[in-house]
């Protein structure tokens, strides 16, 4: 059977925790049920990461950490993306994960100017993708993100911008894309977060009680995610009988 990874770069804030142990749940739930296993590996504390080839995809999770800190574990982290994506592996980065392909593929990530970009937000398609069923008008979607993909990897196709984010969704082809939206936060998963960093969307002028009344689910922004990983076991599924063949 395949295998889907979560690969986790960094820990809910507390609120959140109390709600999940991690964001493996949150991945799997808004997957839904599907014909793989799911394997969970910390990206900050594995000593040797298996082959990118036992898995049908993989899910880079989100972080409070910067790509820009440049840490050890990132670089190899990066350098695992790169492996993946070489021998055909399903990459989906969200947030963090998003910026850390960005960096892996030969773009650069850096502070955003435009500031920390929070709450329910209107992503605007740029192109299409019909194979992953991405809409042609906006749809909504959750954002909570100080960081942005400042330069794009050379190749890659940006499939959507909101009000203060650019890049907001990046088709790499070869079965790798990325969001810096979560499609798999819940409303009040995102309210958790609103209110961690209330005083920071203050000082920068953001309404934050009109930020959390505007809280609402975003299925189809979860599509994205879930056709995704269902594409994935489906092409999985077809190189095993392949060889078994």
């Amino acid at each position: 059977m395949s295998c889907i990874a979560v690969l986790i770069t960094g820990d809910p804030i507390a609120t959140v925790s109390r709600i999940v142990s991690s964001f493996t749940p949150l991945i799997r739930d808004t997957v839904g049920p599907v014909a793989a296993t799911w394997a969970e590996l910390d990206l900050r504390t594995v000593s040797r990461l298996p082959d990118p080839r036992e898995f049908a995809a993989c899910v880079i999770a989100g972080s409070p950490h910067s790509v820009t800190e440049r840490a050890k574990w990132m670089l190899n982290a990066e350098a695992y993306l790169r492996d993946a994506q070489a021998v055909g592996t399903g990459l989906f980065g969200i947030c963090f994960g998003h910026q850390l392909m960005a960096s892996a593929f030969g773009g650069r990530v850096s502070l955003n100017p435009k500031g920390r970009e929070m709450g329910l937000c209107i992503a605007r398609p740029l192109c299409s993708n019909t194979q992953l069923r991405w809409p042609a008008d906006t749809i909504e979607v959750f954002m909570t993100h100080s960081d942005t993909v400042s330069a794009l990897p050379p190749n890659a196709r940006v499939l959507a911008a909101t009000e203060r984010e650019a890049h907001a969704a990046i088709d790499y082809g070869e079965q790798c894309l990325s969001t810096q939206f979560h499609p798999e936060f819940t409303p009040q998963v995102l309210r958790c977060y609103i209110e961690h960093y209330r005083q920071q969307m203050q000082e920068q002028g953001d309404d934050v009680e009109r930020l959390v009344a505007g809280l609402r689910e975003t299925p189809r922004a979860q599509v994205l995610l879930r056709r995704f990983i269902q594409l994935a076991v489906e092409r999985d599924a077809q190189r095993i009988q392949r060889c078994a063949s």
